[in-house]
């Protein structure tokens, strides 16, 4: 999709938490994302709020295993794109036109809607 519009397009690569707690974790993302930078892709997305570790501990974007990740994505000067919101809060309301709404109401705010294609 990006190759016919060269400058209007950026791929985002994404890294998943379910090996989070493997000792290597850190060394492995790292490597997959410069594998990704060096397939094309200009930017990485975090999966958001949602991982979990084997303790259950919910994965927050400060945690310090993914301290290895961040620090090579300011070294090859990449974008990041990170949701800090957690997904259970968000409530479905039914399509109108076209697209669905989600509403959110986390308790440090009263509330936050957006708006998406529907699939």
């Amino acid at each position: 999709m990006i190759k016919p519009y060269p400058g209007r397009f950026m791929v985002f690569t994404q890294l998943g938490y379910s090996p989070i707690d493997d000792p290597n974790f850190g060394d492995e993302m790292v490597a997959l994302l410069d594998d990704s930078v060096a397939r094309g892709a200009r930017g990485l997305k975090d999966p958001g709020l949602g991982g979990r570790d084997k303790s259950g501990k919910l994965v927050i974007i400060d945690d310090a295993r993914l301290d290895p990740v961040w620090e090579e994505r300011g070294r090859l000067r990449i974008p990041g794109f990170i949701h800090s919101g957690v997904e259970s809060l968000f409530e479905t309301i039914l399509p109108t036109s076209g697209s669905s709404l989600a509403l959110a109401k986390p308790s440090w705010d009263d509330s936050l809607a957006v708006a998406a294609p529907a699939s």
